[in-house]
């Protein structure tokens, strides 16, 4: 008997908490009239790719425009069918938690998932559509380390499957129980750890804050203005921006995207790394044109239903993010290593000239180029 009722408790408490993770209902949110003008007005925009970068800037972003533009596209493209992954390694105190929670905060509330940890099972018990169309932000990777098992097969094979035993409390068998959740979401992590795993760069577009000097300076000018009339005034403009960006994403229609340009397109076939990132290169140009969706006709097709298309502004936009974020994951050494062996190599180049040897005689201990960089003990250690 109290078997059979600790296994009818079981059944009722694994349903109770996938119930309270996430219900598989969608929730529904209206948009007022007045939203939904300044969505409109917003998605219309010629210049949307102005607008957004400047509201990230009123939030109190700091430089880093292809960061934030990528990081914006990667929450607009949950509503594709192959949304983006992006991973940001940094030192800590470099921004970049600041940097993804500002642009985390111009997702609409019900579509963001945000977590400290994950257990290993803990998405296995999601609601089987709860991750459908949804941001799933993870605010450190090593809180979610058991996780990343289950992370990679929702961005890969965008679903879930898991089976557990239970004995039938009337029959007496043993029974087996299948659980299924749907993704995939549009995934964010953020990571002090500069070694990413191949797994990871498989699957997850790398980007890296800025960490330099000029960045820093940059960044503490902006803390001193933080309580001035301007400081004020853009804190107290913060509400109204959300609400724009809000109304904006929620009228976004998930409709395909169609490129008549990509069998044109060339991203270089000497590397294997190459097939890896092709498909992160060619998904980034579609949630560029996702992006744009209030600026084109839509069309139908009877094959494939609405859908819209690329345009070449969308392509060159991607190129130039492809530029500079994408040459990061065919790199060996991580975005502040490489940083580091420029600034080492001029540095050694400087003593040579100043000594008159040849750069390959000059020698440097580790406290010399901490005077010369200003990087701190820590910094220098983890990247050299």
């Amino acid at each position: 008997t109290i078997e059979a009722d600790l296994n009818r408790l079981t059944v009722q408490v694994q349903s109770y908490a996938a119930k309270r993770l996430e219900e598989n209902t969608p929730r529904v949110t209206l948009v007022s009239e007045s939203d939904k003008a300044e969505g409109l007005k917003l998605g219309r925009d010629p210049n949307l790719v102005v607008e957004i970068l400047g509201d990230a800037k009123k939030l109190g972003i700091v430089g880093e425009p292809f960061n934030a533009l990528l990081d914006y596209l990667g929450v607009t493209s949950r509503k594709l069918d192959d949304p983006l992954a992006i991973h940001t390694p940094a030192s800590s105190g470099a921004g970049k938690s600041f940097l993804l929670d500002a642009i985390l905060s111009l997702c609409p509330p019900e579509d963001l998932i945000r977590v400290t940890s994950l257990s290993d099972k803990a998405l296995f018990y999601k609601g089987e559509n709860s991750l459908v169309h949804k941001v799933l932000a993870v605010e450190e990777v090593a809180g979610a380390l058991g996780a990343r098992y289950a992370i990679r097969s929702l961005i890969s094979e965008k679903v879930l499957k898991s089976e557990t035993t239970i004995k039938n409390p009337l029959t007496g068998k043993m029974e087996t129980q299948t659980s299924v959740v749907y993704g995939p979401p549009a995934f964010f992590e953020t990571t002090t750890n500069p070694e990413t795993d191949e797994e990871t760069r498989s699957r997850l577009i790398i980007q890296t804050v800025d960490e330099s000097v000029e960045q820093t300076l940059a960044i503490l000018v902006a803390q001193r203005n933080a309580h001035t009339v301007a400081g004020w005034e853009r804190k107290l403009a913060r509400s109204a921006i959300l609400a724009r960006h809000h109304a904006f994403q929620r009228l976004l229609r998930p409709v395909r995207v169609v490129n008549r340009f990509e069998p044109l397109l060339g991203y270089g076939d000497g590397r294997l790394l190459f097939r890896r990132d092709h498909p992160k290169y060619l998904n980034l140009i579609l949630a560029i044109a996702f992006l744009f969706q209030m600026q084109r006709p839509i069309k139908q097709s009877a094959t494939i239903g609405e859908h819209i298309e690329v345009t070449l502004d969308d392509i060159a936009l991607a190129n130039e993010l492809a530029l500079e974020l994408f040459g990061y994951s065919l790199d060996d050494l991580s975005p502040p290593s490489r940083e580091l062996l420029r600034l080492i190599s001029d540095y050694v180049q400087r003593r040579a000239a100043e000594l008159g040897v040849d750069p390959a005689k000059v020698e440097f201990h580790r406290r010399e180029l901490r005077q010369a960089l200003n990087w701190s003990e820590t910094q220098l250690r983890r990247y050299l």
